[in-house]
């Protein structure tokens, strides 16, 4: 019981510290007239992660599988760009 409350605690922590630290690099880059959104969004990111983790893990990983492929796409792309026009000030 005492290490399962203390999972449920971490787990809690560990979302809300990520959620607001992805909150402050969003709206470091934000006009600061969006700054009273903030706290907003951050808590409606909370529930949303949270929602999300009660269907499960493998249906919670799904939604995700677009994202990590784009993001791999477009960081094999970058890196391979780099390659293709560095190519004559390789060693």
């Amino acid at each position: 019981m005492v290490s399962g409350s203390a999972l449920l605690i971490d787990y809690v922590l560990t979302i809300a510290i990520s959620v607001a630290s992805a909150m402050d690099a969003v709206f470091s880059f934000l006009p600061p007239e969006l700054l009273a959104w903030k706290v907003t969004l951050g808590a409606l990111g909370i529930v949303f992660l949270t929602v999300l983790n009660l269907r499960g893990v493998r249906e919670s990983v799904v939604i995700w599988v677009p994202v990590f492929l784009l993001f791999l796409v477009t960081h094999v792309f970058a890196v391979g760009y780099v390659f293709v026009t560095r190519a004559d000030a390789l060693g």
